[in-house]
């Protein structure tokens, strides 16, 4: 056990507000946003409500929002009539909850409903029964809960769309309801934030100082874990009879399995506490467990047992189900365990606390945890939530839509690379920089790499019009222009790596399609979404062929050469004062620069180390699938074709694996289609 972090903390619930102060605080921005939530608790309505109500306060400069309740009465009539949005938390349908649907959809306010469960559809009852270990005898609580989903599900359907936690759910959500969905997740509030940092800079400051017990700590919360703690239970009781040094420790309402009975005397079991003084508890554990059955009900459940472990420096063993597998990083963050891996994956985790690898991986899971499901890292999902448009997942392996509240479109773009991805898996997006594919506030389980770190970035976009900062998220690992495999510690590795509009920048293309390689796993993919030059200002450069890139790696370049320079400062094209359009745009070229400053620029690149960020290469769909085939066929890349698409818009998508398949096309057709393409007779 961890020695000498912060004493019990006197709580109090931070949420104990009269309603005055709440209205103020809605009212006091132009955008608001009202919560309503049946009863306050310290449970979903600390996660899903009180949180972003907090965050929006805290970190937006137009938009306010407050929480309010049941016991509000008939002031929740004026809270409606001044609220742009109403989001309904969790809450069962009755003729009150239907007034205020009703009234919000009079003054034009969209009204979403808060869903953190797999609890909104009858047809589940029986599989959440089982889960929650409930009586499904005659006489169990059928009607509890067939009333309780059906009401709630009712409630739901009233709404516009839906704010979940995680994809799985959301995919389920549409799935059962055909309402979009937009995901917000579970996150840390700054309370939270604040006393877990303290506990992490005990741990530091006193070289990881603990007894010679070993705590592993099972925070339940209420008895409904009985089925999923019995996962683990016999393992318990057999490594605590294999190692008289560990101690379990049970906190919250959970009845002791059957086969733990005689191991009392080395339990400790405390009760249900609040979530401050959980933080300590949890802090002070060495290892943290975290076992859920495998079906849609605990895979639709939040990750919040891992990232409130994380905060204080514990290391959490998990199943591996949805959540669990896009939060940890197994091995580096944390550790998965099926149920057949349980004992030694906590003897692993044993292991890693006598030989000092324990505070490597929690220190990075801490660090992962603050930035990820830090509080003011929510705004933009929430924005996006309460006054974007919403995302439907008809499934986790179809193609997402993009769904607005009024009318249902197609957006391929985002569709199309989601697509092609792993989301279930660990992934790396190269270069998100203010416009990520993959935000991590979304609940998409990514690092990022860029050249410089998050700060550096909203700078230098402060002022850039229509860029919102508030996008750019933390940046894992900082190039500063070196390549990849000296910026991403060695140890990591990947499903999947995305890199939209990067390669055609890269100075020397084959490395840094080898640099991607030694990060991916046996059957990850590197997935680029590339220009097509017939429509940016590419436009009148030459193609790019194996040769040219062939000698760039053989002189090594870091940075374009002079050439290069002259070429894209000379030779870019705009059409239509444009630099990019679509196949069906007509309109006069114009040189976007001049010759006299190219020649000068290329001159300064001689003398000077700079980094000139322009185009080093150029492609038509087809003439990046035969350099990716030549370039495995000479044996300079490992990398191989596995899909492409291409959807007659200005850049194409393609997805490599490690000796891949390819285009199943041969360089001949290839030729023919890359002729058919520049004459614009194949889009």
């Amino acid at each position: 056990m961890f020695t000498g972090l912060p004493k019990q903390i006197a709580y109090r619930d931070p949420w104990d507000l009269d309603f005055d102060m709440r209205f103020r605080a809605l009212v006091s921005r132009p955008r608001r946003i009202a919560y309503y939530y049946t009863t306050p608790d310290n449970s979903t309505f600390r996660y899903r409500i009180y949180n972003t109500v907090q965050t929006v306060n805290a970190v937006s400069t137009d938009t306010s929002a407050g929480w309010f309740c049941q016991a509000d009465g008939e002031r929740l009539e004026g809270v409606v009539d001044v609220a742009d949005v109403l989001v309904l938390g969790r809450v069962r349908f009755d003729n009150d909850v239907e007034g205020l649907i009703r009234r919000a959809r009079r003054r034009g306010a969209r009204v979403l409903f808060d869903l953190d469960d797999l609890v909104y559809d009858t047809r589940h009852v029986p599989l959440l029964m089982n889960s929650l270990n409930q009586d499904t005898g005659p006489s169990g609580q059928w009607d509890y809960w067939y009333s309780y989903i059906g009401r709630m599900g009712t409630a739901l359907r009233l709404c516009d769309g839906v704010i979940t936690t995680n994809l799985f759910l959301a995919s389920q959500i549409a799935t059962d309801t055909g309402l979009p969905a937009v995901i917000v997740p579970n996150y840390l509030n700054e309370e939270q934030l604040a006393l877990s940092q303290s506990i992490v800079d005990v741990k530091q400051k006193t070289n990881w100082a603990r007894t010679d017990r070993i705590h592993i700590g099972y925070f339940s919360g209420s008895p409904t874990h009985a089925r999923d703690f019995a996962i683990i239970a016999s393992t318990l009781a057999k490594l605590l009879r294999e190692n008289p040094l560990i101690t379990l420790r049970i906190v919250g309402m959970l009845d002791l399995h059957p086969d733990l009975s005689s191991l009392k005397d080395r339990i400790e079991i405390y009760p249900f506490t609040d979530f401050l003084n959980l933080q300590r508890l949890i802090g002070s554990t060495e290892i943290n467990l975290a076992p859920l059955q495998d079906n849609i009900f605990t895979n639709s459940k939040s990750e919040l047992k891992f990232f409130e472990a994380a905060a204080v420096a514990t290391l959490t063993v998990a199943s591996p189900t949805f959540t669990f597998r896009n939060a940890i990083n197994d091995g580096y963050t944390g550790l998965l365990a099926n149920e057949l891996e349980w004992a030694d994956k906590i003897r692993l985790a044993i292991a890693m606390i006598e030989d000092g690898r324990y505070a490597h991986v929690v220190l990075e899971a801490a660090k992962s945890v603050q930035n990820r499901y830090g509080s003011s890292a929510q705004w933009p999902a929430i924005e996006r939530a309460a006054f974007g448009e919403l995302v439907s997942f008809n499934s986790l392996s179809n193609e997402p839509m993009q769904t607005s509240i009024v009318t249902q479109r197609k957006v391929p773009r985002r569709d199309s690379i989601l697509s092609m991805l792993k989301l279930d898996g660990f992934g790396l997006e190269i270069g998100p920089s203010y416009n990520p594919l993959l935000p991590k506030s979304e609940g998409f389980n990514v690092e990022t790499v860029d050249y410089i770190n998050q700060a550096g970035l909203r700078k230098k976009y402060a002022e850039t019009l229509n860029v919102d900062i508030d996008r750019i998220e933390y940046v894992d690992h900082v190039t500063n222009g070196q390549s990849l495999s000296k910026s991403i510690p060695s140890d990591r590795s990947y499903d999947f790596i995305l890199a939209s509009h990067v390669i055609e920048h890269t100075p020397d293309l084959i490395s840094f399609l080898n640099d991607c390689t030694i990060f991916l796993k046996k059957k990850g993919l590197l997935v680029l979404a590339v220009p097509d030059k017939r429509f940016c200002f590419d436009l009148i450069q030459p193609l790019t062929f194996a040769s040219e890139v062939l000698q760039a790696y053989d002189e090594k370049r870091t940075r374009p050469t002079p050439t290069a320079i002259m070429a894209s400062i000379a030779y870019d094209v705009l059409r239509e004062d444009a630099i990019g359009w679509s196949p069906q745009t007509v309109g006069k070229l114009k040189f976007a620069g001049h010759l006299d400053a190219a020649v000068t620029q290329a001159e300064l690149a001689r003398q000077s180390s700079d980094y000139v960020d322009v185009h080093c290469w150029r492609f038509v769909p087809s003439s990046f699938r035969l350099l990716i085939e030549d370039l495995y066929n000479l044996g300079k890349i490992r990398v191989r074709e596995s899909s492409f698409q291409h959807q007659g818009e200005h850049e194409f998508f393609i997805a490599l694996t490690i000796d891949g398949p390819g285009p199943n096309l041969d360089r001949n057709t290839l030729a023919s289609m890359i002729a058919e393409e520049v004459a614009m007779k194949r889009i």
